[in-house]
């Protein structure tokens, strides 16, 4: 008998939750996208690799600048990109260290005149 009040209380608590404030809920943040400046004398591709699998994001022109947006099977919190450049025509290519990408950040993508020293940087929240 001492269990009826104990489920009598039980059942009470679950009958006093509130819904959730549907004007409540978070705004969904901005993809992620890659800033390309491109500071080498040739055309370079640019792709973003995750576990084996590559997509080319598009071609930078020599000492041209691009921004793309990640793909949304890019952005999964468990699973590191990276970035690899192929300059049009070169036998050189980068790639990146592994990085986290999360939804509202910015990758940065310096591609230099000798493509072994090129670098990323991560921006935002």
């Amino acid at each position: 008998m001492a269990s009826r009040p104990i489920l009598a209380a039980l059942l009470l608590l679950c009958a006093c939750g509130g819904k959730p404030d549907p004007d409540a809920s978070p705004e969904p943040r901005p993809p992620a996208v890659v800033r390309v400046s491109n500071q080498n004398w040739q055309d370079v591709n640019v792709f973003i690799v995750q576990s084996g699998i590559r997509q080319r994001l598009g071609m930078v022109s020599a000492m041209g600048t691009a921004e793309y947006t990640v793909p949304q099977r890019f952005n999964a919190a468990a699973n590191a990109i990276r970035l690899l450049v192929d300059p049009v025509g070169g036998n050189r290519t980068f790639l990146s260290h592994a990085v986290l990408v999360q939804p509202g950040q910015a990758v940065e993508l310096r591609v230099h005149s000798q493509i072994g020293l090129s670098n990323i940087a991560i921006w935002g929240p």
